[in-house]
């Protein structure tokens, strides 16, 4: 009898994962993983704190304690954001609705490592751009056609005016 009943419980778990496999999925402009973006903003946003936003809300800010990388004087960088040739920056974890905040990478995680966060009306109320890109590329491949450390790489790509060849463009 247990058995029959685990059987059941299976098979309507598969049906719903099955019916959800055929609703339509986020676009990349929704979602990251695994893509890359190359972006262009209005203005130099490199040192800030970004956060996503839906419908105008901020939905996500991350912690940055575990992705920043800190120099010989401990200025902390973020690791999913590259400068690459022209003014464009390369990164993970940017969708196209993301927003930047006043905030500084290293003035954010000197507070993430005193314990200290934001709330919610305080990320909103730091929002200094929330249609920041001038150009937006993604690369939605998997497995990934490029990584973070292929900068000379994706640089040759700008030189040779080829980024839609190799990437997706959401925004000009």
């Amino acid at each position: 009898m247990m058995k029959t009943i685990s059987l059941k419980i299976g098979i309507l778990l598969l049906a719903f994962a099955l019916m959800g496999a055929g609703c339509e999925k986020d676009t990349p402009s929704e979602t990251l993983a695994p893509g890359l973006v190359i972006y262009k903003t209005k203005k130099d946003y490199f040192e800030n704190v970004h956060t996503w936003l839906k419908d105008g809300k901020v939905i996500f800010i991350q912690s940055f304690h575990q992705k920043i990388e800190l120099d010989n004087e401990g200025y902390a960088s973020y690791k999913f954001r590259s400068k690459l040739i022209d003014g464009y920056v390369l990164a993970a974890e940017h969708p196209v609705t993301t927003a930047f905040l006043s905030y500084s990478i290293q003035d954010y995680s000197e507070m993430e490592a005193e314990g200290s966060h934001p709330s919610m009306d305080e990320i909103e109320n730091n929002i200094i751009d929330d249609d920041p890109f001038v150009e937006y590329y993604y690369d939605a491949t998997s497995p990934r056609t490029f990584e973070m450390r292929d900068t000379a790489q994706i640089n040759e790509i700008i030189r040779n005016g080829e980024i839609e060849k190799f990437f997706r463009k959401l925004k000009q």
